[in-house]
C-alpha cells in the first residue's frame, strides 16, 4: 500500500510503481480503481473510485477516460472518487426513467431536465444536488471538447443557474457559550488520546480543513523575521500550499505533538499525527473519519449544551466556520481572512461578512429604540419600516465621518450645517439616555462609553462634525475663551515590553542560525542561505539583513568553494514535470474565474431583465 507524501516534501504527484507496464495498464482498464496500486496520492481512506454502478458501456468508458484525463491536470483522488460516484447517480436515472436511452445521441436537454426534478424527489440534499450537477456539467462541457461522446447534443448541457447554490447559505458558525465549552481545559483534558487533544486544539486556533490537518508533516512550522511561528501546510482543496501565523496556544499543541510523536515513535513518523491503531511503523497518518468519531464521543462526555440547556453537537469544519466569524466580527479586513483560510474566491469569506453585517445591524436597530435627542426626548424607530435601510446606511456614513465620544449627528455627511456651534447646541445630535444624563444633552470628549468608538483628537477642544467646519460667518465670529474641556485619559506606554520581546525573538533567531551553520559544518554539507533558513527555520530574507550571518556565510564558502564549477546538468523528468504542472495551474486559474465572473454577470443580466419586464405596464403580474 502507497502512502500519500507529506505536503513539506513537495506537491503530490505521480508515484512510481514497481511492476509491468501491463498490469498498470489493466488496473486503469479495471472498473474499481486504487490510488495505491495506481501510484496516485490519496488520503487515508480515500483512496478508492468505482465505475462499476454505471450500467451503460458507452458511458462508463467516456467516465474512465475523463477520469483519467482529470488525474492527468492535478485534481486530486478523492475528486475523481466524488465525480464517479455523479455520474453513477446519473446512470441509475437513466435505467429508472429512460430505458430507450441506448447511445449518447439520446440524453437531449429534455431528459437533463428530468434529471433536475428526479434528484429533488429522491429527496437529496442541497449539496448534493450541487455536486450531483455539477460533475455532469464538467462532463459534457469535456465530451463537447473532446468528441469522447459521439453524437451527443449540443444543447446537452447543466447551466449554471441551474446549480442549487447551497454555498449561499449562512456559515454555521458556533455560538460562543458553547465554544466556551468546547475551549475551557477542563473539557479538553478529557479527550482520551493526546493525538486527538492537539489536533482538536489545532483545528479550533487555525481554522484548518479536517484533512488537511490530519495529514500535517512532522515538521510544519516556520518561523517569520521576528521569530513568531507559522504553520506552512498543503491546502488540497484549493491545490496550493498555505503560509499562517500560528497562535501560541496552537504553536505549544504542535510542540506537544511532536514530542508524543517522539516518544511513542523512536524511529521517526512523516505525520505530525499518525494514526492510533495498526501503525507500529507510523506510517499512516491520522484518518478524518476517526477524528470525526472521537469528537462525537467527546461532545457526549462532557455533555455538550447550547444556551437553553438543550444538547448540542457541532463539527470539526464548524471551528472553521467559528474562527472565520470571530475574525470577521473583530474587524479583520476580508481580504486577509481569505488569506488566513485559504479561500480561493472573496465569494467564500463574504459568507462570514454577512454574519457580522447582520449582527451589526441587530445591534444598530436596538440602538436606535434607545436613542434621545438633545432635550432627553426618545426618537421613534421601527426596524420594519421601508427607511430603516437608508438609515441604516446613512448611519454608518455619519459614524465615519462625523461621530463624537458620546453619540453622532442625523445630519446626512454632504449637507452643510446652518449651526455656528453645531457641536455645542446641535439639535441633530442623537445619543443614548445613559450618554445624555452625563453630559447634559450635550455632546463633549469624555471616557463614557459611546455606541462605536472612536479616535481621539489631537487636541483638547471638542471635535466639530465635517459639515459645521464652514459654517463661520462674518456676523457670527467664533468664540474668544473656547469651551472648557475635560482633558482625555492618556494610555499606558506598553512599547517598552514589546520591544523587548522583539529583541529576545531577535536573538533567538540568530542563535538558531548559528546554531544551523554549526551542525552544517559538522555533517560536512553546502553551506548556503538556502540550507541555513531551512535548517533554521527563518527566512533567506531576514538572513541576508543580518550582517555578522552573511559575513560569516560568505566567510565559509570562500574556504569550502568547489575546485572547479560544477557542469550543468540538464533538468530531470521531475523537475520538468513539476513546472508543467506549475504552469498548467496558473493558466486554469484565470480561465475558472472567468469562467465564474460571467456567470454572475449572466445572472445579473436574467435578474435585471426580469425586474424591467414586471415594471412594465404590460408586463407580467
Amino acid at each position: 500500500m502507497n502512502y500519500p507524501v507529506p505536503a513539506a516534501q513537495g506537491k503530490p504527484r505521480l508515484q512510481v510503481v514497481a511492476g509491468e507496464a501491463a498490469a498498470l495498464d489493466g488496473e486503469w482498464a479495471s472498473d474499481r480503481w486504487n490510488a495505491g496500486r495506481l501510484g496516485i496520492p490519496a488520503r487515508r481512506g480515500r483512496g478508492h473510485a468505482r465505475f462499476d454502478g454505471i450500467g451503460q458501456q458507452w458511458l462508463r468508458d467516456p467516465v474512465k477516460r475523463w477520469s483519467r484525463f482529470r488525474l492527468a491536470t492535478g485534481c486530486a483522488f478523492t475528486t475523481i472518487g466524488g465525480g464517479a460516484l455523479a455520474l453513477t447517480r446519473f446512470s441509475r436515472f437513466l435505467a429508472t426513467c429512460h430505458p430507450e436511452v441506448g447511445e449518447p445521441g439520446a440524453i437531449t436537454r429534455p431528459v437533463l431536465e428530468d434529471y433536475l426534478s428526479w434528484l429533488l424527489t429522491e429527496g437529496y440534499s442541497a449539496a448534493t444536488r450541487a455536486l450531483s450537477l455539477s460533475m455532469i456539467r464538467v462532463f459534457f462541457e469535456a465530451c463537447h471538447r473532446y468528441g469522447w461522446l459521439p453524437g451527443l447534443a449540443a444543447d446537452a448541457t447543466i447551466y449554471v443557474e441551474e446549480l442549487p447554490f447551497h454555498h449561499d447559505e449562512i456559515a454555521r458558525f458556533i455560538p460562543e457559550f458553547v465554544m466556551a465549552q468546547l475551549e475551557s481545559g477542563e473539557a479538553l483534558a478529557k479527550i482520551p488520546h493526546t493525538t486527538t487533544r492537539n489536533l482538536a486544539v489545532v483545528i479550533m486556533e487555525t481554522g484548518l480543513r479536517g484533512g488537511d490537518a490530519c495529514n500535517l508533516p512532522f515538521s510544519p512550522v516556520l518561523t517569520d523575521s521576528s521569530g513568531w511561528p507559522c504553520l506552512r501546510f498543503e491546502a488540497i482543496k484549493v491545490r496550493a500550499e498555505q503560509l499562517i501565523p500560528l497562535s501560541a496556544k496552537a504553536a505549544a499543541a504542535i510542540r506537544a505533538q511532536q514530542d508524543y510523536v517522539r516518544q511513542h515513535w523512536p524511529a521517526g513518523s512523516p505525520w505530525l499525527f499518525p494514526g492510533m491503531a495498526s501503525n507500529d511503523d507510523g506510517q499512516k497518518s491520522y484518518s478524518h473519519r476517526t477524528f470525526i468519531q472521537q469528537l462525537e464521543a467527546w461532545q457526549r462526555t462532557i455533555d455538550l449544551r447550547d444556551q437553553a440547556g438543550q444538547p448540542v453537537r457541532v463539527t470539526g469544519h464548524q471551528f472553521r466556520h467559528t474562527l472565520g466569524t470571530r475574525l470577521i466580527n473583530s474587524g479583520v479586513p476580508q481580504h486577509v481572512v481569505q488569506k488566513l483560510l485559504g479561500h480561493a474566491s472573496p465569494g467564500m469569506t463574504g459568507h462570514y461578512a454577512k454574519i457580522h453585517d447582520a449582527t451589526i445591524r441587530e445591534a444598530f436597530d436596538r440602538y436606535q429604540s434607545q436613542r434621545v435627542n438633545i432635550t432627553g426626548q426618545r426618537i421613534g424607530y421601527d426596524p420594519g419600516a421601508p427607511t430603516a435601510s437608508a438609515e441604516w446606511v446613512k448611519h454608518n456614513l455619519n459614524r465615519v465621518r462625523d461621530s463624537l465620544p458620546n453619540g453622532y449627528f442625523a445630519r446626512p455627511a454632504q449637507q452643510d450645517c446652518p449651526h455656528p456651534n453645531a457641536c455645542l447646541t446641535c439639535p441633530d445630535f442623537q445619543t443614548r439616555p445613559c450618554s445624555w444624563k452625563f453630559t447634559g444633552g450635550r455632546p463633549r470628549p469624555t471616557g463614557v462609553s459611546s455606541p462605536k468608538p472612536t479616535p481621539r483628537a489631537s487636541s483638547a477642544s471638542p471635535r466639530i462634525c465635517a459639515a459645521s467646519r464652514p459654517a463661520w460667518t462674518g456676523s457670527s465670529p467664533p468664540s474668544k475663551h473656547p469651551a472648557r474641556t475635560v482633558p482625555a485619559m492618556a494610555r499606558a506606554d506598553n512599547s517598552a515590553y514589546l520591544a523587548q520581546a522583539n529583541a529576545r525573538r531577535h536573538q533567538a533567531a540568530l542563535a538558531a542560525a548559528r546554531h544551523a551553520i554549526e551542525e552544517l559544518q559538522r555533517e560536512g554539507k553546502a553551506i548556503n542561505y538556502t540550507a541555513v533558513a531551512l535548517s533554521a527555520g527563518v527566512s533567506r530574507t531576514w538572513l541576508y539583513r543580518q550582517d555578522q550571518i552573511r559575513d560569516l556565510i560568505s566567510q565559509l564558502r570562500q574556504q569550502h568553494a568547489p575546485a572547479a564549477a560544477l557542469a550543468a546538468q540538464r533538468a530531470s523528468t521531475d523537475s520538468l514535470r513539476q513546472r508543467l504542472d506549475t504552469a498548467r495551474a496558473e493558466i486554469t486559474r484565470p480561465r475558472a474565474e472567468n469562467r465564474s465572473l460571467r456567470d454572475q454577470i449572466a445572472r445579473q443580466l436574467g435578474l435585471q431583465r426580469t425586474q424591467h419586464a414586471s415594471e412594465r405596464p404590460g408586463g407580467p403580474r
